[in-house]
């Protein structure tokens, strides 16, 4: 397999990830007083997405990664140019280390917040940074497909 399929086909499980996370944020109406949507699938599936996301993109550069779920650690891993363009277009850059930070071990956490008293999160910062992750890819595959030609 090239690179540049292998670099979609994560691309694309991580796009199947975010669009399970849509679906599950998605407030259906069940009758007249209640509206159901699934809080905690939501974000284990956007957290996961995340991950798969950073792992794509360390692939594109050529960067191992360990296994592991948390999202600080890879971004981390990330060439210091491309960390800090996404670092800087987010709506508040000094606030993005502190929210990266909050948001390590979504996929962890939320899998197992039965066992935990209470939990906070932020699912407009995890999915302010899922977009920009795809977004970041997405610009990536575009260069990669003009260079083989």
């Amino acid at each position: 397999m090239t690179k540049l399929r292998s670099i979609k086909r994560m691309r694309n499980v991580a796009n199947s990830y975010f669009i399970a996370y849509m679906r599950c944020i998605e407030q259906r109406k069940l009758n007249l007083t209640t509206i159901q949507f699934l809080p905690i699938p939501a974000l284990t599936c956007i957290a996961f997405s995340c991950e798969i996301y950073l792992k794509t993109l360390l692939h594109c550069f050529g960067i191992s990664h360990p296994k592991v779920h948390n999202l600080k650690k890879l971004f981390n891993l990330l060439p210091k140019d491309i960390q800090e363009k996404i670092r800087e277009s987010y709506d508040n850059p000094l606030k993005f280390d502190n929210n990266l930070e909050n948001a390590r071990e979504y996929f962890a956490t939320s899998r197992y917040l039965y066992e935990k008293e209470d939990g906070s999160f932020s699912f407009t910062f995890i999915e302010w940074f899922c977009k920009k992750l795809k977004e970041t890819i997405d610009n990536k595959i575009s260069k990669l497909e003009k260079s083989q030609f």
